[in-house]
This record gives structure tokens, C-alpha cells and sequence, in this order.
């Protein structure tokens, strides 16, 4: 929640077990924060519901995706962002 509250963040990536997506997505948007949550969306159907729900009323968009995380253009940009060379 704390996150969701920094007006310098504009976009949410929520990677949290599966079960949670549901509750995590809906905070965020509530928060105008544009969300990628990763595969799967939810683990039921109302779940799913729940999240596209939140986005819509909040405005946000939401991407479904598959986890990246070690993926070598995904290491890469991690070592950019933890250079410092182009910004906080």
C-alpha cells in the first residue's frame, strides 16, 4: 500500500504468489497505478473478475504476463537501473 501511495510511481508490477493478485491489483488501481501482473491473472474466476473490475472503474491499464525476471534483457536492465546512470 505504501507503494501504491508514492505519487512518483506510475506503474505496478505485482509478482506476488497468485492468490494475492487479486487483492494487490485492486489496490494499486485504486491508487491510478497502470498494473503488470504477472501469468496467472488470478486463480479464480471471480478473482478475475475482481481485477477487471478494478481497472476499469480506476481508469488503469493491466497487462497479463509471464515472468521475465531472469531473462538476460531483464538482468540487463537491472544492472542499468542499479548503475544509477539514469536516475534514482
Amino acid at each position: 500500500e505504501a507503494l501504491c501511495d508514492d505519487p512518483s510511481i506510475d506503474a505496478v508490477y505485482v509478482a506476488t504468489p497468485h492468490q494475492m493478485h487479486a487483492a494487490h491489483v485492486a489496490i494499486a488501481a485504486a491508487r491510478g497505478k497502470h498494473v503488470l501482473v504477472e501469468k496467472p491473472i488470478a486463480v479464480r474466476l471471480d478473482e478475475c473478475r475482481t481485477i477487471i473490475d478494478a481497472v476499469q472503474n480506476a481508469g488503469v491499464q493491466l497487462v497479463v504476463g509471464h515472468s521475465h525476471s531472469f531473462n538476460a534483457p531483464i538482468l540487463h536492465a537491472r544492472k542499468l537501473i542499479d548503475s544509477g546512470a539514469y536516475g534514482a
